[in-house]
Formats: C-alpha cells, sequence, structure tokens
C-alpha cells in the first residue's frame, strides 16, 4: 500500500543510470488534499492446506508414514500479510503525508523435529554429559518445531512527507524500515542447537527535490541512504542454554518405532553463536532536463558508496562429534 504506481523498463538504460538491465521505479503515494487509507488482508491455516501424506494404511511399505514421517511434510502452522495504509493533508496545498505499515509471517512444521526429551534448556545442567544427555530422544506426542523461513517474523513501516514550497519546488521525504527476525527450526537441527536470525535496521531514507524552472528545463537532485544490518545472534537463554556443548551425530539412529531421525545436531549451539554484518550506502545526484521537443538534453552527477563490516563469535568455540 505504499506505493502508488510501479514502472518496469526493460530496454537499454540511459546515461543517469550506473548498470543496464531491466530498471524497476517505484513511485511512492504521497496523501494528496483528501484523508483516504487503504488496507490489504489474507491469511489461512493448515485447515485450508492441501495434503499428500501417504499412510500405512495407503501402502505399508512406500507410503510417507512407513518411511518414518510422523506429518505432511511442509506442513503449514498458519500464514498471515496485513497492511493498512492512511494520509492525507497537513497544509492543504502546500503539505502531504502519507504512512503505511506491514506485518506479514509464513509459518511451517519442520517434518520429524520435536523436542529432545534428553535435554531440556533450564533444567539439564549445561555440563552433564553423559550417554542420555549425549544423545536425541524426540518427545512425539508434542507438537512439531516450527520455520518461518527466509521471510521470517516480518514488519515494516513507511512514512512519507510531500512539500509543494512554491509552484515550481516540491520537496519530497522518504522513510522506510523493515525488521525482519527469525527462530527457524530445520530438518537436521534440535532447538536447542539453534541461533536467532535477524534483519534489522534495514531502511532507506530518501530526499528528493525538483522544479521545472520553464516548460522546458527540469532540474531535479536527490540524497539515499540504504542501511543493511543483518546476521545471526545467540538466542535468548530460555531457548538455547550457552554453554552448553553441541553434539553432531554423523549417523544418527533411534529406537523409537515409526520414526526416522533426521535431527544430527543437539544438545548445545553447533557453530557460530554470533554473525554480524552491518552495511550502510549513500548515493547522491543531480540533473538537469531540457527537451526542445523534438529532441532532449540530460545532464548532471551521481556519486555512491559503501561500507561493509562483519563480525563472527562463539560463547563455546568447540563441539564433539560422535558416530
Amino acid at each position: 500500500t505504499a506505493m502508488q504506481e510501479m514502472s518496469i523498463n526493460s530496454s537499454g538504460a540511459d546515461a543517469s543510470l550506473s548498470a543496464g538491465g531491466v530498471q524497476i521505479n517505484y513511485v511512492p503515494r504521497d496523501g494528496g488534499n483528501t484523508f483516504k487509507g487503504l488496507m490489504f488482508f489474507s491469511g489461512a491455516n493448515g485447515a485450508m492446506q492441501g495434503s499428500n501424506f501417504s499412510t500405512i494404511e495407503d501402502d505399508p511399505v512406500n507410503s510417507l508414514q512407513a518411511r518414518g514421517l510422523r506429518v505432511q511434510p511442509g506442513a503449514l502452522k498458519s500464514v498471515y500479510d496485513f497492511n493498512p495504509g492512511y494520509g492525507g493533508p497537513l497544509v492543504r496545498d502546500r503539505l502531504w503525508w502519507f504512512a503505511t505499515a506491514r506485518w506479514t509471517k509464513a509459518e511451517n512444521y519442520v517434518p520429524n523435529n520435536y523436542p529432545n526429551q534428553n535435554f531440556t534448556v533450564g533444567q539439564t545442567p549445561a555440563t552433564l554429559l553423559n550417554t542420555t544427555t549425549m544423545t536425541y530422544l524426540p518427545a512425539t506426542n508434542e507438537e512439531l518445531r516450527t520455520t518461518v523461513g527466509g521471510g521470517g517474523d516480518f514488519w515494516e513501516q513507511t512514512v512519507r512527507l510531500t512539500w509543494q514550497m512554491n509552484p515550481k519546488h516540491k520537496l519530497g521525504i522518504y522513510y522506510n524500515n523493515k525488521k525482519r527476525t527469525s527462530f527457524n527450526a530445520n530438518t537436521t537441527t534440535s532447538h536447542e542447537s539453534l541461533n536467532s536470525s535477524y534483519f534489522f535496521p534495514f531502511s532507506d531514507n530518501l530526499v528528493q527535490w525538483s522544479a521545472p524552472m520553464t516548460n522546458r528545463l527540469l532540474l531535479e537532485a536527490g540524497f539515499w541512504r540504504h542501511q543493511e544490518t543483518w546476521g545471526g545472534k545467540r538466542a535468548d537463554a530460555d531457548l538455547v542454554d550457552p554453554l552448553a556443548v553441541g553434539v553432531t551425530d554423523n549417523n544418527p539412529q533411534t529406537l523409537v518405532p515409526g520414526y526416522v531421525q533426521f535431527i544430527q545436531n543437539y544438545h548445545g549451539r553447533v557453530g557460530a553463536t554470533d554473525t554480524a554484518s552491518h552495511n550502510p550506502n549513500y548515493r547522491g545526484n543531480f540533473a538537469a532536463s531540457y527537451v526542445t521537443g523534438a529532441h532532449s538534453f540530460k545532464a548532471g552527477m551521481d556519486l555512491n558508496g559503501a561500507t561493509r563490516w562483519a563480525d563472527t563469535s562463539s560463547v563455546v568455540p568447540y563441539s564433539i562429534v560422535v558416530s
């Protein structure tokens, strides 16, 4: 709801662009002299999803259940997308605003990833290493672990201010920020061996000025800052014990009837706990366009730059491998 229109240019790029290829241009909503809003919503749960899960009754040898799966692979828990927007005038004919927000999440169950009965965070001592705690025992009577995938638990907010300073000069200010977090279960890693991931801040800040000086001469300038911050981080202590040593089982076996074990990593975190990456980007430009009717001329400048840094660290920098 934050964008009013979108155009795609698949032809050759002009000299004002630093690279060729397909160009996508988004035009944000201005707000205008009338207060108005809009909203988009969609959602579903597991009862609305089809299934091709085959049981032993269907085929006692080749069915998914006979092969050790307990549920439909990729079974949906829930999915939703809520996206409202509203705006209008601050000063009629001079200053307008428009703001939007978005919350979205798609959560699926991970096949055969159950809570580990042999290691309970907050109850099992991190230093207790024996034949019980060093093995994974699925609590198949409990709910499967879930993943929200690469989209994560996502929210976004945008605000645009538009100021018509006088009949010729117009200034636009745009702010956008996104936050995406996840604590995703996966097929081979038990819950107590995961770390969290995040994208935040993940923002765009843009200032644009335009001035049609005559019916032939147009001046434009802008400054853009794009911030990307993402990585993995140590999970909360009630989810993962930071002092527990990770275990990797290269030959996982189970004594649970009708269950095949995919889990290889359990007991504690295996690998780095924190993998931060910080990437700010900057860009400024100025352009003058002159149109005679049959011909047009455009000249200007475009400056951009970026910095990068990353960090990797662990609380327990080693793990145990068993076979």
